[in-house]
């Protein structure tokens, strides 16, 4: 019969992967300061919050083992405040590497852990115990993930009834583009006309002369708005 923990480790207290993913979700285990879920934090400060609960667990251990052999010798336990002393006590003098964490592993865990949730929109973390097992019994990774987001590219080609071929993002609706009335509307045209244009067609409406610098960048502009007209009926 195989042997081995069901939480945590053969020397640890509980499991690295149950603190980060409870971590994570900002539920603050094992007397770890809480984070906002939708932030998140950076792996710095989850590897010192994991070994900082290790020190913790493994200092309380230390005092419940000794306040064992004061019951068997007949005194009495611990109150809560000499509980917290000794607690302390232990935390002091607890070296930060005596408990060791397999950082660079982690790192590279978390690392395509991260671009996995980029690229699919959701990772195993956010998933129940029971999916968790049925994934892994199933081997339903990868673009097998039942809840993954289904990514297109917007270059993909698609074809009409007639076999044209459009790429994907120009069959995208725009929510802020103009109607075809507005389109038509003196009004939508002076939006985006320069100042000195309008000053220009002022001068003309009213009969003035226009100077040799005023004429030449009406000129211009008025090559420029055709140059746009041809690509538009190109197109």
């Amino acid at each position: 019969m195989e042997l081995k923990p069901i939480t945590g480790g053969f020397i640890r207290p509980f499991g690295t992967a149950w603190f980060v993913i409870e971590f994570l979700k900002g539920n603050g285990p094992e007397d770890s300061k809480h984070i906002d879920h939708e932030i998140g934090a950076p792996m710095t400060d989850i590897h010192f919050e994991y070994k900082s609960a290790l020190h913790r667990a493994h200092a309380r251990d230390t005092v419940e083992r000794e306040e064992e052999k004061r019951i068997r010798k007949g005194n009495s336990a611990f109150t809560e405040e000499e509980y917290n002393e000794r607690v302390q006590y232990y935390l002091s003098r607890i070296p930060y590497k005596l408990l060791k964490m397999r950082y660079s592993s982690f790192t590279v865990a978390q690392y395509w852990r991260d671009y996995y949730y980029r690229t699919n929109g959701i990772d195993c973390g956010h998933c129940s115990n029971q999916q968790r097992k049925r994934c892994k019994r199933d081997n339903l990774y990868g673009s097998k993930c039942p809840r993954a987001i289904k990514v297109e590219s917007l270059s993909k080609p698609i074809a009409d009834g007639d076999g044209n071929l459009t790429e994907l993002g120009e069959l995208i609706a725009d929510d802020k583009a103009l109607d075809l009335a507005d389109w038509t509307n003196i009004k939508t045209f002076l939006l985006n006309c320069p100042q000195r244009l309008i000053d220009i067609a002022e001068k003309i409406r009213s009969g003035e002369a226009l100077t040799n610098t005023e004429d030449h960048y009406l000129k211009y502009q008025r090559q420029k708005l055709l140059k746009k007209s041809q690509k538009l009926l190109q197109f």
